[in-house]
Formats: structure tokens, C-alpha cells, sequence
């Protein structure tokens, strides 16, 4: 019995060590046959360790073993088995195939190639990547000389990159080691680096290259011990392979069994949420609204020749859905609904009340109409400025995009305004995570006096950025003189030694006790006569430190957030229970509705409500040291009502009201910061959790 084809798809995570720059490679690959993994030798090769993600998202170890690994630049092909350590794992042998290119056939076979690329990242309690299908066809003699196989792409869920530039430069980087699947076989394994035929193809390396063929010496020798590798594949040799088109071995998987038809733009239609949102527009005019939502649909409405609500209305709905396959076309449905509503407040101006991405367009394209009735027009109107944003985001440019810049053309606008607004908001931006060490361990020489502050002797600093698909990263450490003049003057080093960037996402991480200090608003910029604070300037969100090191901790926090809701807007914590941890420990257990929680330190009583809310897993606390009365803690509520639930985890420390007694944020998202993933967590000395 077969499995499906989705539980053999795995992403394959290369660790070069620390030392390396980037440190990670990331790729695709397939379980063929038991805890056996193909993938691309390109991702692997020279790795100091490996891991694969499965498609429910769980990591697992994996071996290498240098007699398995082909070669990256020729002559052995460009393929790799590596091996999961879990027993486990035990897949049946998937159906292996060949292009049958000496016989008599059809010109071409259709196809599916699978994988994890760049630009299919999600956000959920650690960054991960969506599964991507590409569709397409592999005509039977293109590459035939070298014996490679070209992937002609029919419909993918995001423009490849121009021909001159491989896919490893692109958003598209991840790909390689992908499975290409045909006629339920697998038939080749995509090699993104590798030299493309055109705009629209993919390259992929033959199942068939592991072995030398006679006939045709050009296609490379193979590899060293080919009956080594048919046995890990699950086969004895050549010969139990399909032939492709026409021939068939074994039993398929599980599938696709024709190719999808990529959809029609003028059939796209809006989604059901919108039409129930605005059919009442219709109900209330007495006009009967379109069987189908669709462009052609909604252009035989007739509204009738005096202005009202559904006269404006229609043509908005109309421009929407001619701007959703421009944007599916880029990739927006690869960015998360709490990005796009992010992106949409800062085209826009103001948050949007739909939850999908039918809703933000139509609402933007409200907001156009709005515009151009008003005659505040700039060089882009809403709608294109919120489409233009999104494809910064995915850094897809419209000079790279023809259906993009003829999509802003027919709105009236000019490409070249709209190339500069890409520029604009397309930035490559750094983060820069400090970490002032973990809580000091009790004892003789260790945890200061009460009320003193654990003022770090040694701060650390890991420097992330990324350009393109290209991660880098900078580490370093200085020493720190124990006092808050000796703190000031370790920070100021940092940012004197790190590469200018901007923007620049701060992230501080430090013991609890220094979490009231107000870290984030000292003057350690000099501008001219005035001095800026890091809160002027990048944006700094605060962490626990000790979740860096004490790897329960961080789990408690991936748990707490994976099934809390950030739906919920928390209430007011009672003094009465921060003031008793007996009963605070008990309530914190209990609760599993809470992302994030407001609250102050008691008046009254000895006990250390935050830390124990810290140490019970909460990540994300708007805390008042000092002050904090109901009106600000209630302000803060209203405020936070505003803001469409998916896009809070990002953005609640920055739409925050403005209150006279400054809170302590701590927002320690356990899935990194932006588009940067948080640092695996590092040892630390023992101590109890219940020291901490």
C-alpha cells in the first residue's frame, strides 16, 4: 500500500558551523524509500551536520556519509542520499522513472516539481516554509546533450526569476534537491545553481544520472558505486525504472494525475467573504448582484445614472478583482494575512477590517476611488500603492514583472512611478540581537545584593542580514565594567562596531532584573547637541535572556503562544492576585487564552509577579513597574482593539498609546523578529527553574 507523495516532501537544513558565512543552506528533498532522503549534493556537501523538516513540520536528525554525496559542479551528478536518524521512519519505495528519449514518443511529459523555496516562508511558532508545487512539462530531448532535464513551467505560485540569473539569487532559493514528479515516478531532482534555458524553465538532474549509460557517454559517468545506490533507492538498477512517456513500473503515488489548468484572469472571482460583506450594497439599491463575482460579472451591473453607495461600490469591486491574480501572481498569497495588513496600513493609512486578501484589495480599492474623487492623488493611487508594497515584500520588482507594470499602466499610472516606489519600500534590513547574559547564579561572587542591579560584565551580540536569499551573520562579545555608566559605554561600542544598516531591528535580552531599568530609552546616540535613545530610533523589543539559554523555558514559551489566541484582548490582572504567587502560578497554569497579558508590579507584598509569569512561558507582557492606573492599562485595550488580529504579534509594541508612565514591553517572540529567525538557544550554567 502507498503513502502520499506529501509525507515523503521534506526541507533539508545544511549546518556549516558557526564559523561559516552563511551558516545555513537550506533545500528540498524526498523520501524514496525507508528513512532515505534524495536530495540535491549542492545542499549537503562539506555540512557539519543535517536536519529535515517533515511536512508536519517536526526536525529531525539526518547522517551523511560522504559515498552517497555526488558532485556540485560535475562530472558525478549533482545528487545526494542522506539518511534520517529515526526508526521511525520506514516509507515504502517510491516509483522511480526515466525519459525514454531514444524511442518513439510524445514531445513532452508533464509534470510536477516540489519544494520549499525562500519565498514560502510562514510565520507560526517558529518561521517554517510552505510546500511549493511548480507545473509544468519536461520536453522529452531538451538538454539532451549533457543529459539533464528542463523543466518548462506552466504555472507556479510566483514569477521565476529572469533567465541570467540562476535561482539560487532569487526568492526561489530552497528549491533545489526538490523532487520532479511525472506520471506518479519520480523522474529527476531540481538544481537551482544550475546554468537555464529561459525565463520560464527550471534545470533538474535525471534519477537516470546515477548510473553511466553506454549509449551516451556525454551524460556524465555516475556515480562511483551505482548498486549502492539503486539498493537505497529501492530498486536493483536501470532496468526497473519507468519509461517515460508511455512506460510505467510499480505502483503510482499518490499523485496528481493530470495537470491543472492555470486559472483564466478573467474567471478569477472574489471570495465568498467579500460577497457576503457587500451584498447587502445590491439588496439595499434593488439591484441584483452577479451570479459569479467575477471582472465580466460585475461589468454588466448596471448601478443606474445617479451616484450612490453601489455606484462607487461596483467599480471598486471590479478593480479588485483585476488586481487579485496580479498579486497571486507575485507571491502574495505565500506572505501571511498579518503582513498584508501591516503592508496595507502603510499604503493605506489605516488599519483594514477584512480578514482575507480579496477583503484588503477591495478595501483599497475603496480607498482609491476615495482618492481620486478627492482629487489627493500622489504619483501611485491606493490600490497600487498597497500591490507595489506587497511586491517589495517579496522582492519582486515591476520592471521584472511585465503582468505587474501592465496591471499599474491600466490603472493610469506610469511603471517608472511605480519602480520607485518599489525601490523605496523594498529595503534589505539587519537585526541586531543583544544579549546582556542570563540571570546570575545565587550564591558567594554571584547574584548582587536585593535592589541592585545585575549590571552584565560580559555582553554578547549576534548581527543578522539578509540580501536577497543570502543570510549573514556577525557575532561578537565584549566586556562591561558592572555599573550603568560601564552598560552605556559596552552598548555604544556595539553599535560603533557593527555595518550601518537601515533599517535596524534592536532586540535586547537580559535578566530580569534589568527589564525595569529603561535600557531601551537611554541617550546613547549623539545628534548634534541632542542625543537619540534606541526607542528614537530601531524599534528595540526586549527578551528574557534566560529563555536564550535554558531550553524548557523556550519551549514553555513556543507552547503557551502555539495555542493561546491573539483574538483575545486580556483584562485587567487583579493586584490582589499579582500580590499572592501561590494563587498567580495557579491562575497562569489554567490559562490557555492568552498571547499576552498587561499588568503591574503590586503595591504591596514582596513577590516578583513578572518573573513568575516569565518563567510560566509568557513572552509577550505590557508591564508597569511603577504606576500604570486603569485608565492607561484600559487605553491600551482600546487601542490594541484596533488592530486586526493577525498582524498583532508583529506590531503591538509600536502602535502602543502614548502614556505618561512608560511600561516595560517585553516581547519575546520565540520565532525571531520580521523575516529573521531567532539564534538556536545556548548553553547556559545549571540552575534550577525554580532558581529563576
Amino acid at each position: 500500500m502507498g503513502v502520499s507523495l506529501q509525507a515523503r516532501l521534506v526541507e533539508v537544513i545544511a549546518d556549516f558551523g558557526k564559523t561559516a558565512a552563511p551558516r545555513y543552506r537550506y533545500g528540498s528533498g524526498c523520501i524514496v524509500a525507508g528513512r532515505t532522503v534524495l536530495t540535491a549534493a549542492h545542499v549537503v556537501a562539506g555540512a557539519a551536520a543535517v536536519r529535515v523538516r517533515t511536512p508536519g513540520k517536526r526536525l529531525r536528525k539526518a547522517m551523511i556519509d560522504h559515498r552517497f554525496v555526488g558532485d556540485t559542479d560535475g562530472p558525478r551528478p549533482d545528487l545526494a542520499l542522506i539518511e534520517i536518524v529515526d526508526p521511525s521512519v520506514d516509507l515504502p519505495p517510491l516509483p522511480l522513472a526515466r525519459l525514454d528519449r531514444d524511442g518513439a514518443f510524445e514531445a513532452s511529459v508533464p509534470c510536477h516539481a516540489y519544494g520549499y523555496p525562500w519565498f514560502a516562508k510562514r510565520q507560526s511558532p517558529v518561521v517554517v516554509r510552505e510546500l511549493v508545487d511548480t507545473v509544468g512539462i519536461v520536453p522529452v530531448l531538451a538538454k539532451l546533450v549533457g543529459g539533464l532535464l528542463s523543466v518548462l513551467v506552466q504555472w507556479a505560485p510566483r514569477p521565476l526569476p529572469p533567465e541570467e540569473r540562476t535561482l539560487t539569487d532569487s526568492a526561489w532559493s530552497g528549491m533545489s534537491g526538490g523532487p520532479v514528479i511525472a506520471d506518479g515516478c519520480l523522474l529527476g531532482v531540481v538544481i537551482e545553481h544550475a546554468p537555464r534555458e529561459g525565463q520560464s524553465t527550471i534545470t533538474a538532474v535525471p534519477v537516470r544520472a546515477v548510473e553511466r549509460d553506454p549509449a551516451h557517454p556525454l551524460w556524465g559517468p555516475g556515480v562511483e558505486h551505482p548498486a549502492a545506490w539503486w539498493a537505497r533507492l529501492g530498486v536493483t538498477g536501470v532496468a526497473d525504472l519507468a519509461a517515460l512517456p508511455g512506460g510505467r513500473v510499480g505502483n503510482a503515488e499518490t499523485v496528481p494525475a493530470e495537470l491543472p489548468v492555470p486559472p483564466d484572469h478573467h474567471e478569477v472571482a472574489l471570495s465568498r467573504d467579500v460577497v457576503d460583506r457587500y451584498r447587502t450594497a445590491f439588496d439595499t439599491a434593488g439591484v441584483t448582484p452577479p451570479a459569479r463575482w467575477t471582472a465580466a460579472g460585475l461589468c454588466a451591473v448596471v448601478t443606474g445614472p445617479q451616484p450612490s453607495r453601489l455606484s462607487d461600490l461596483v467599480p471598486a469591486l471590479r478593480h479588485a478583482v483585476e488586481a487579485k491574480p496580479i498579486l497571486l501572481d507575485i507571491g502574495g498569497g505565500t506572505l501571511g494575512l498579518g503582513r498584508m495588513q501591516a503592508i496595507y496600513r502603510r499604503e493605506v493609512g489605516a488599519w483594514p477590517t477584512g480578514a482575507s486578501v480579496d477583503a484588503l484589495l477591495v478595501e483599497a480599492a475603496e480607498a482609491d476611488r476615495c482618492e481620486r474623487r478627492r482629487a489627493v492623488v500622489g504619483n501611485l493611487a491606493a490600490l497600487a500603492r498597497f500591490v507595489i508594497g506587497v511586491a517589495a515584500a517579496l522582492g519582486v520588482p515591476p520592471s521584472e514583472c511585465p503582468a505587474l507594470a501592465g496591471w499599474v499602466e491600466s490603472l493610469g499610472h506610469q511603471p517608472a512611478d511605480a519602480e520607485e516606489h518599489y525601490t523605496e519600500r523594498h529595503s534589505s534590513p539587519a537585526w541586531l540581537l543583544i544579549d546582556l547574559g542570563g540571570e546570575p547564579l545565587p550564591g558567594p561572587g554571584g547574584a548582587p545584593s536585593p535592589g541592585t542591579p545585575p549590571w552584565p560584565s560580559r555582553i554578547t551580540w549576534t548581527y543578522t542580514t539578509r540580501h536577497a536569499t543570502t543570510i549573514s551573520e556577525l557575532t561578537g562579545e565584549l566586556t562591561a565594567v558592572t555599573t550603568k555608566e560601564g552598560l552605556v559605554e559596552a552598548l555604544k561600542n556595539v553599535f560603533a562596531t557593527v555595518p550601518p544598516a537601515w533599517p535596524l531591528l534592536v532586540d535586547l535580552a537580559m535578566p530580569a532584573g534589568l527589564l525595569g531599568e529603561g535600557i531601551e530609552h537611554w541617550p546613547l546616540f549623539d545628534v548634534g547637541d541632542d542625543r537619540e535613545s534606541l526607542s528614537d530610533r530601531h524599534q528595540p523589543r526586549l527578551r528574557w535572556s534566560q529563555r536564550r539559554q535554558v531550553p524548557a523555558l523556550h519551549g514553555r514559551c513556543v507552547e503557551r503562544v502555539s495555542r493561546a489566541s491573539w483574538a483575545k484582548v486580556p483584562g485587567l490582572l487583579a493586584d490582589a492576585m499579582l500580590a499572592d504567587q501561590t494563587r498567580l502560578k495557579r491562575w497562569a497554569r489554567d490559562d490557555k487564552a492568552h498571547a499576552w497579558l498587561i499588568g503591574r508590579h503590586p503595591a504591596a507584598g514582596g513577590s516578583d509577579p513578572l518573573r513568575l509569569l516569565l518563567r510560566e512561558g509568557y513572552g509577550f507582557l505590557v508591564w508597569f513597574r511603577r504606576g500604570g492606573d486603569t485608565r492607561q492599562r484600559r487605553s491600551i485595550t482600546r487601542r490594541v482593539s484596533q488592530i486586526p488580529v493577525a498582524a498583532r504579534r508583529a506590531v503591538i509594541p509600536d502602535e502602543l498609546p502614548d502614556l505618561t508612565d512608560l511600561p516595560v514591553v517585553v516581547w519575546d517572540d520565540p520565532r525571531g523578529r520580521a523575516e529573521f529567525d531567532l539564534p538556536p538557544p545556548v548553553a547556559a550554567e545549571q540552575m534550577s527553574l525554580e532558581q529563576l
